[in-house]
């Protein structure tokens, strides 16, 4: 046996060595396992959630009509783990395309929806504009005036020029105004129209139109006063071939102009009096009543007065009285 300490204690150091290192093999070989166990998991975990993604599959949204554009979808970036060897490789489910919405939808069109496919919210309506007060202020009306001559000459000449036959016009204060009227007649269509026109300020236009006897022929026109109240009446006197004749009257009453009818007698409710003749005096009225089948010559005449309110029957005249 040698006496050399030195290979014994070195035989020593080598075998205190391979002790040591078999003494940490067990713990690196735990440390291991662990980091597998927990891949294993984490692998496992990323494997159920992509399926749920793949399960449930991504809401379609409706289109517009009228979609020429499409979109490329982008690919799903897959979440990088590590490989295991019990985990299946998946691919991610493909987006839809969205279409867009068609900016100019037609009567059939559906309402516009935006990307995520809900319905697009229109914008609001702006509040109407406020009128100015220029625009809204009438216009101011003309300046007034008294007529002349020429304002009633030019209305005459319009007047006499705008119907066929003779018209007869005459110039009275008919209303009380203090304003002079232009009362002009005709016979149009077998009876009398008389029209009245009043000055507005600017010119003289029509206030009044109406109808008076049968007539082939207008021989006069009056405006005078002939129940004792101002202001003057309006009268016609008419004619048709040659025993024809009548009288027609109006005046004005609570302002506006009326027919003078007869109250009674053969002219009751009729504001023009006679058929082969009837004469026109203050406060009196006598007009022919038909007495068939007498001849023209023997009919009687009623005669009508005014009693304040209106011209009322007063009595029957025989032919000749």
């Amino acid at each position: 046996m040698s006496d050399d300490p030195t290979g014994r204690i070195a035989a020593d150091g080598a075998g205190g060595a391979g002790g040591a290192e078999r003494g940490r093999r067990p713990a690196v070989v735990a440390t291991l396992a662990v980091v597998v166990a927990l891949l294993v998991l984490a692998g496992v975990a990323l494997l159920r959630g992509r399926g749920d993604d793949a399960a449930a599959p991504a809401p379609t949204p409706t289109p517009a009509p009228s979609v020429a554009a499409s979109v490329t979808p982008s690919p799903v970036p897959t979440p990088s783990a590590s490989p295991s060897p019990s985990a299946p490789a998946t691919t991610a489910p493909s987006a839809q395309p969205s279409a867009a919405p068609d900016p100019t939808p037609g009567p059939d069109s559906e309402a516009p929806v935006s990307p995520t496919g809900a319905p697009a919210t229109p914008p609001a309506a702006a509040p109407p504009a406020e009128p100015s007060a220029a625009a809204s202020a009438p216009a101011p009306p003309p300046a007034s005036r008294e007529p002349t001559e020429a304002d009633v000459a030019a209305y005459v000449t319009a007047y006499e020029a705008s119907g066929r036959g003779t018209a007869r016009t005459v110039v009275a204060d008919v209303d009380g105004n203090g304003v002079d009227e232009v009362v002009g007649a005709r016979v149009r269509d077998d009876v009398t129209q008389l029209a009245v026109a009043a000055w507005n300020g600017s010119e003289y236009a029509v206030v009044f139109r109406d109808a008076g006897g049968t007539a082939a022929a207008l021989d006069d026109l009056l405006v005078r006063d002939v129940n004792g109240a101002a202001p003057p009446e309006i009268a016609t006197f008419q004619s048709v071939g040659n025993v024809g004749a009548s009288l027609s009257l109006w005046g004005l009453r609570d302002g506006n102009y009326a027919r003078m009818a007869g109250v009674g007698g053969c002219w009751d409710g009729s504001h023009t009096y006679g058929i082969t003749g009837a004469t026109l005096d203050p406060g009196r009225i006598t007009a022919t009543c038909d007495g068939s089948p007498l001849p023209p010559e023997a009919w009687p005449s009623d005669v009508y007065v005014w009693d304040g309110t209106t011209w009322r029957y007063e009595t029957t005249e025989e032919a000749g009285q």
